[in-house]
């Protein structure tokens, strides 16, 4: 193999091992609660009816935590718990409702593929042609890589360097990438705009009260 060969393949393997690093330290196995005083306790967490904590640890053995003793948080108005739930109970309880959570799963898809299409119109704008399967296999890479690494634009990046590689015309390529960035956030922001639009009151009508 090629010496350049071999160094392109040794730089995507150090990629991945960064990012794979970063990933480990956003993503935990075990349940963590947190108390009031002292570290968190890992392991798993069970809510008992008279609203303590069991948990179970992983080294072994068990650990009760009064209730008291727990943390809470805001969430909607309320105070609940401080619970970090592990990969594991969310997996659990997904299993629990797997055609709810396959159903989001197919949503979700589908929205990267229109997101592909949406881009596949800008390319043609700049007499780009790049196929539904590429282009629907670089979004899909550009989202992985703005889940997995710090910040928001990191994907679009990595989809623009290989949208450049794909279709030999950098400049446009690049250009289309960040303008569908833009046109997604254009629409995200009318949306937000017409839902934080207020609602007429229909007891009163479309009269002005003074």
């Amino acid at each position: 193999m090629p010496r350049r060969a071999v160094l392109a393949w040794g730089l995507r393997l150090a990629g991945l091992a960064v990012v794979f690093a970063i990933l480990s330290q956003q993503i935990h196995w075990c349940d963590r609660l947190n108390v009031t005083t002292g570290p968190p306790v890992e392991g798993h967490a069970t809510l008992l009816d008279d609203g303590s904590w069991r948990v179970v640890l992983p080294a072994g053995g068990v650990r009760a935590v009064a209730a008291e003793d727990v943390r809470t948080r805001g969430a909607g108005g309320s105070e609940i718990p401080d619970v970090d739930w592990g990969l594991r109970t969310l997996g659990l309880r997904l299993g629990e409702h797997l055609g709810i959570a396959v159903g989001v799963l197919i949503l979700y898809l589908g929205l990267f593929v229109l997101t592909a299409w949406r881009w596949r119109l800008l390319l043609k704008a700049v007499d780009l042609v790049l196929s539904m399967a590429r282009a629907t296999r670089l979004t899909f890479i550009g989202a992985f890589f703005n889940t997995a690494i710090p910040g928001a634009t990191g994907g679009d990046v990595v989809k623009a360097y290989y949208a450049a590689k794909a279709t030999g015309r950098g400049t446009r390529a690049v250009l289309s990438v960040f303008v569908d960035r833009m046109t997604g956030l254009l629409g995200l922001a009318v949306l937000a705009a017409k839902l934080a639009q207020p609602r007429p009151n229909h007891r009163l009508g479309h009269r002005c009260i003074f």
